[in-house]
């Protein structure tokens, strides 16, 4: 019962750390005025896109090449092109917020 509890409490406070500095970056990105919309926008459509299309392109990838490392690929892949984005982002903590 203990490890998997523990196991549970570490990867939990991992995604606290990941949502909430993801939180304070997507403020900065938006203007006060579209925020909202933006953010649902871009959340939405980017987790129906690829989180929704990523079972399927990972099982037809696996059964027409035959590789199971497929799936670690396809989140390799997804990590690059993330941090390339990342990349572009300009820091704005000077600026107000509202």
């Amino acid at each position: 019962f203990w490890p998997p509890l523990f196991g549970q409490m570490l990867l939990g406070f991992s995604i606290v750390g990941f949502f909430g500095a993801m939180a304070a970056m997507l403020v900065e990105k938006f203007p006060t005025k579209g925020r909202y919309s933006a953010l649902s926008l871009t959340i939405n459509i980017s987790a129906t896109l690829f989180g929704g299309t990523a079972p399927f392109i990972v099982t037809s990838l696996m059964a027409d090449t035959g590789w199971n490392h497929i799936p670690a690929y396809y989140l390799m892949a997804a990590g690059l092109i993330s941090f390339i984005a990342l990349l572009s982002f300009k820091d704005r903590f000077r600026d107000p917020l509202l």
